[in-house]
């Protein structure tokens, strides 16, 4: 028998995905849809090292002035 949604945040309660894509395609905006959420992602680099958000917030402003 397949578990609910409920079941299945209550047994695992985090997770990794990775989402590969172009800068300003959407991998974000993605994730929080899925996971019902607008908190923003904590993200890393290939090394495993937390990067820093003001230095992402760079490319999100230049998406915007773009719209």
């Amino acid at each position: 028998m397949p578990l609910s949604a409920r079941e299945v945040r209550w047994r695992f309660r985090r997770f990794r995905i990775l989402v590969v894509g172009r800068a300003n395609a959407g991998k974000t905006t993605l994730l929080q849809k899925v996971c019902n959420t607008t908190e923003k992602p904590e993200i890393f680099d290939g090394k495993g090292k937390k990067i820093d958000v003001d230095v992402v917030k760079s490319s999100v402003d230049v998406c915007t002035r773009a719209l």
